[in-house]
């Protein structure tokens, strides 16, 4: 029974040290590479898949878009979603503030999390987007994305508040 208390305890110390380590790495986002995700935004509702196209990683990348089918997995397959995207929106999308920006940094990779305004057609909706960035040449560099709209009004403590008792 003792053996298994300090094994444990030891396991506990174990996780609390790596998330301690893990929260030492955690930052606000660092202007460069907030500037680097802000400007591969703007160049992909600009239509600019010269610049997109730059700024993704020479390694392997995911790009997620919201809709479960919007999945790619190459260039050539992100830049399908990319020109259906320019065919829908047809030149009338904007984007406006960054906010809620996290980043996490260890080494050549980085995460940067963080909801930017979209516009189109008089509307504005917040879209939060979740990137990964690898260190190549002394650049950030493109490896995954995934962006979600999210509700207003449907989180848990909002659903409770029209069920109590629930």
């Amino acid at each position: 029974m003792k053996d298994q208390l300090k094994t444990r305890l030891a396991i506990a110390g174990c996780v609390a040290q790596l998330v301690f380590a893990g929260a030492a790495h955690a930052q606000t986002a660092s202007p460069a590479l907030l500037s680097q995700a802000n400007a591969y935004l703007d160049a992909y509702v600009a239509g600019n898949w010269g610049a997109v196209s730059a700024i993704l990683s020479s390694k392997p990348i995911a790009i997620y878009g919201s809709d479960v089918s919007e999945f790619a997995t190459s260039p050539e397959a992100f830049k399908a979603e990319f020109d259906a995207d320019q065919k829908l929106w047809r030149g009338g999308a904007s984007l406006g503030e960054t906010s809620q920006v996290s980043e996490f940094h260890d080494g050549p990779v980085t995460t940067l999390f963080f909801t930017r305004e979209f516009k189109i057609g008089g509307r504005t909706l917040p879209v939060r987007f979740a990137t990964v960035w690898h260190l190549e040449g002394g650049q950030w560099k493109l490896v995954q994305s995934a962006n979600a709209v999210p509700t207003v009004g449907q989180s848990a403590a909002d659903m409770l508040k029209g069920n109590p008792g629930q």
